[in-house]
């Protein structure tokens, strides 16, 4: 059995993806998920910056956002993975993103997303990412 996200996370994942796109680092989307294999929601960060910059100063400038976040903070950089949008997965997420363009979250799971099956995902509305 995997675990629950919980609402903490949710929470907490928006205001972190928020901070990041507000420090200027690149978010077309962000989801939690998890899958068959780990079951453990992460936070996926689909990012331009994974192939403009490389995966480590993307990875270094979330870390910086984190620091600077209220604790408790139920994120922790274990849980986040960062995607290029190229990535199979990446573009699930964003085609399903611009089929729902609205001000609401997509929640499911017990199917597949970026053709992994996933126990459940939360797909933050990219009302969220806009500035």
């Amino acid at each position: 059995m995997g675990q629950t996200l919980l609402v903490e996370q949710i929470r907490d994942g928006e205001t972190l993806a928020r901070a990041i796109a507000e420090d200027g680092i690149d978010v077309q989307a962000a989801f939690w998920m998890a899958d068959d294999e780990t079951s453990m929601p992460l936070l996926h960060i689909v990012s331009d910056d994974v192939l403009r910059l490389g995966p480590a100063p993307t990875y270094d400038a979330i870390i910086r956002v984190l620091r600077r976040m209220d604790k408790p903070f139920w994120v922790r950089f274990d849980e986040i993975t960062l995607l290029a949008p190229s990535r199979l997965l990446a573009q699930d997420v964003l085609e399903r993103l611009s089929r729902n363009p609205g001000p609401l979250p997509l929640r499911g799971g017990g199917e597949y997303l970026g053709g992994e099956y996933v126990n459940q995902f939360f797909i933050y509305p990219s009302t969220v990412l806009a500035h």
